[in-house]
């Protein structure tokens, strides 16, 4: 069981990166900075910002939309995996006991991934507060 959890996992990680990766050989500038005739798609020169996001608040909520994205998925396979060992119990109370704190933490999980933009709009709103009357 342990073999195929792993074997899952590491196909649900690998195969996803090598066939989403895209294609671009090596040394060649990306195709908007050919037409521009710039590595920067404004056309300055220097460092530029390869992130989509222009602040340090955008670019957390982009990593916090991500972790959203991921955990909803693991959510799904951990509600599907404590319905197995419901099954799997077969009435057995001890065993019925673990199943039932596995769904409980399972479902806090749940409300804290899925709550995760709330929780950091009411961080956000109290540090802009405190900022505001010192």
């Amino acid at each position: 069981m342990r073999f195929l959890f792993s074997l899952f996992l590491f196909s649900a990680v690998i195969f996803p990166t090598v066939s989403l990766a895209a294609t671009a050989s090596v040394g060649e500038p990306p195709p908007q900075a050919v037409a521009s005739g710039s590595l920067c798609p404004s056309g300055q020169s220097g460092l530029c910002n390869p992130l989509k996001a222009h602040s340090i608040k955008e670019f957390l909520n982009d990593i916090l939309t991500y972790v959203v994205k991921i955990g909803t998925v693991f959510i799904i396979l951990m509600i599907v995996f404590v319905g197995f060992k419901f099954v799997a119990a077969q009435g057995n109370s001890g065993e019925l006991e673990k199943v039932r704190t596995m769904l409980l933490w399972t479902v806090v999980g749940a409300l804290v991934i899925l709550g995760a933009h709330v929780i950091s709009d009411m961080i956000t709103s109290t540090i802009h507060t405190i900022s505001q009357t010192q």
